[in-house]
């Protein structure tokens, strides 16, 4: 079997061009203009790295709510602290939670467990604690801004009363902009990483096996 004379590729019987560089081949007749070569992209290779689908993590998060609203927000209430200290203590919950879970139950809160997705820094990497420190943190920060607004809960309201109640719900509604798009951001991101993700330089799996 010959080989180009350019580019060394084998030469395919009845060839007149070669498939690699585009040269006349040997076979070519005399005078055969070389065809044009355009160098093709590198194929591209999927992502064999199982990220956690978007309602995967979802069905985390609410049973993860369902744990901190039994173990946190309950007892709290029935201790009618002042607003501020109630959320103080309840960020403060919520962070612990979350970190000791993923640094002690190999990177899985509770409802991650169940909806068998975890926290990872690489594929095969567990998460570290300072990994876990940070990622938490920033979720919980911005989760906060929702508690620094209070929201009057009015028993028979006028319809006045009714007005005010709808100005400050869409008040809270705009201060949990920030953790929205946090939750959001995996949806149009590569890795499905979160903003938390990211800046601790995290990753959510779930694997196939």
């Amino acid at each position: 079997m010959a080989n180009c004379a350019n580019c060394g590729s084998p030469e395919l019987e009845g060839q007149i061009f070669c498939s690699a560089c585009g040269t006349a081949t040997a076979k070519s007749p005399d005078g055969t203009t070389p065809l044009p070569y355009f160098p093709m992209d590198p194929p591209q290779v999927a992502s064999s790295v199982p990220y956690a689908g978007f309602w995967w993590r979802v069905l985390g998060y609410l049973i993860d709510a369902v744990v901190l609203f039994v173990v946190v927000d309950l007892p709290l209430n029935s201790l009618h602290l002042p607003t501020a200290a109630s959320a103080l203590l309840r960020a403060l919950g919520i962070f612990l939670y979350g970190t000791l879970f993923l640094t002690f139950n190999r990177g899985q809160t509770l409802g991650m467990a169940i909806a068998k997705v975890r926290v990872v820094m690489t594929p095969g990497e567990p998460v570290s604690a300072s990994r876990a420190i940070l990622r938490t943190l920033v979720y919980v920060l911005l989760a906060s801004i929702l508690t620094i607004y209070h929201v009057h809960h009015y028993a028979h309201p006028t319809p006045q009363q009714t007005k005010a109640a709808a100005r400050q719900a869409s008040i809270l509604f705009s201060l949990g902009a920030p953790v929205y798009l946090d939750l959001l951001w995996m949806l149009w991101d590569k890795k499905k990483q979160t903003l938390h993700d990211k800046i601790a330089g995290t990753i959510v799996v779930r694997p196939t096996t």
